[in-house]
């Protein structure tokens, strides 16, 4: 009997170690879905080298980990967008969760401000700019949230906070990857140098 199987591309993230379809249980929906699209193209879906710019520290740890685990450094490099694309994900669901809490803080924050604009009448003034930029920073990370903004900040649509210099911030999902690594790990000591190289 003739295999009339069509060989079809994949069009569900897959395991290049196991070829099995990878599941969506850690919430990562409109990643995958993203992804999925990107790979009905044939083309996309091949492998092919490409070339990116990563500080020494990286290829060392890459070639490290590749020895250590028996895997090649390119199938390190295929894991790292699922991997950070959990990170995300744990990240946003963290950050929904905490919303309550922000606006909560908010309406402290506000009635702690008008107290001291009570104790201070000619201070008032500058304390109402201080409540304004609370509630902007309330309102812009539950609009982050909403439209799954992971980079956390959209200060355009906030005069207050658009006026201010960001400074060094770390990005919303450092807890995470802070998480994934115990003090006692060589992969923190590491984490935490190539952060102090990118400041």
């Amino acid at each position: 009997m003739e295999d009339n199987a069509k060989k079809t591309v994949r069009t569900r993230p897959c395991s290049d170690f196991t070829d099995a379809v990878l599941s969506n249980k850690r919430g990562l929906p409109h990643l995958s879905e993203k992804l999925a699209d990107m790979l009905k193209s044939s083309e996309d879906a091949k492998k092919r080298k490409i070339s990116y710019s990563i500080s020494s520290l990286s290829q060392t740890l890459i070639k490290t980990l590749s020895d250590e685990a028996g895997a090649t450094q390119g199938h390190l490099v295929d894991l790292a967008p699922f991997l950070f694309g959990a990170v995300l994900e744990d990240a946003m669901e963290r950050r929904k969760e905490a919303l309550d809490t922000l606006t909560l803080l908010t309406g402290q924050i506000k009635s702690s401000l008008k107290a001291f604009s009570a104790q201070a009448p000619h201070l008032a003034p500058y304390a109402e700019h201080i409540a304004t930029m609370v509630t902007e920073l309330c309102a812009m990370e539950q609009g982050a949230v909403a439209s799954k903004n992971h980079q956390g900040v959209s200060r355009e649509n906030h005069p207050l906070l658009s006026a201010v210099a960001p400074g060094d911030t770390k990005p919303p999902y450092y807890k995470e990857i802070e998480a994934l690594l115990s003090r006692e790990s060589r992969l923190e000591a590491l984490f935490q140098a190539a952060t102090r190289d990118d400041e």
